[in-house]
């Protein structure tokens, strides 16, 4: 409808009914002016918390070097070989889960050929995708001695995309490396990933169904429900050991999430997804995005 044949109609109207439609006319205004502004504070909050990472000859504590893992979830098996040669340039201890499937022997013939015997390995039930099997090395307490540890999972999306997520953190030792004493050595930070999935939201625009998990578990943290938040989307980061401690005392497990069959948009998963960053957030800490300047050129020169 046109904005003429509009006003001849609203002309028409009665002048009680008019107003009415008038003032709803100005909320609408209102709603999307806000919408525009929250948007543009999100973008310029992003672009804040690209931090610039300390030199390569920061010095490291001198007691010992900070000890690190990475957690590789291992559902499609054809991206799993490229990850595993990334998950290497940590240079620490390798977790791998795997679910419980017929690809099960398939993936742990990729495990063997890549990095021999020295992974830890646990086969889990198909719960949660990437977050229900970390979650449980988590609870189990596997994590508990590492200062820093590494999320990634075989992410089935674009190539660009999907290498983007791994490779900012992991794409050669020097990347690992930077990553680390970044998380070390900066106080406030907590969680580490790619500058382009640092997303922003504000809770009251999600779906109901998502709110409603977060909320709930909020209030199993003990913490303030908040307005917005900032968290990896994707979920592959690096966290430091007192950011994993506190997702820890939450007191999950593997039985919280659903199989995969019953796997929705907004599940338990998207849920835990959003907590890590809302937790640190309630902490004082914050989730941080990297540096990627060297990220578009090829590996062997970074």
């Amino acid at each position: 409808m046109s904005a003429t044949v509009g006003g001849r109609i609203r002309a028409l109207l009665p002048p009680p009914v008019r107003r009415r439609v008038e003032l709803i006319d100005q909320r609408l205004l209102l709603r999307r002016r806000l919408r525009t502004w929250q948007r543009l504070v999100a973008q310029r909050r992003a672009h804040d918390q690209r931090i610039a990472w300390p030199p390569m000859s920061a010095p490291l504590p001198r007691h010992r070097p900070p000890s690190r893992a990475v957690v590789v979830h291992g559902y499609h098996p054809e991206l799993l070989a490229e990850l595993l040669h990334q998950a290497r340039n940590a240079g620490g201890d390798v977790f791998i889960t795997l679910p419980d499937d017929d690809r099960l022997m398939e993936r742990r013939v990729i495990v063997e050929d890549v990095l021999g015997t020295s992974p830890r390995v646990l086969v889990t039930e198909n719960r949660g995708r990437d977050v229900g099997p970390f979650t449980a090395l988590v609870a189990a307490g596997e994590l508990d001695d590492y200062d820093v540890v590494f999320k990634v999972h075989t992410k089935a999306t674009d190539d660009i995309t999907r290498e983007r997520l791994s490779r900012v953190l992991l794409g050669s030792r020097e990347r690992a490396e930077a990553a680390v004493r970044t998380l070390y050595q900066v106080a406030d930070v907590s969680i580490l990933g790619d500058p382009f999935h640092i997303d922003h939201e504000v809770l009251h625009e999600v779906s109901a169904d998502l709110r409603r998990r977060i909320y709930r578990l909020c209030r199993q943290a003990d913490i303030a429900i908040p307005l917005d938040y900032t968290f990896v989307g994707g979920t592959m980061f690096a966290i430091r050991r007192d950011g994993l401690a506190r997702f820890k005392a939450l007191g999950l497990n593997l039985a919280h999430f659903v199989d995969e069959s019953e796997y929705a948009l907004d599940s338990r998963a998207h849920a835990v997804e959003r907590f890590f960053g809302i937790r640190e957030q309630a902490a004082g800490m914050r989730v941080a995005a990297s540096d990627i300047r060297d990220l578009f050129r090829p590996l062997s020169r970074l």
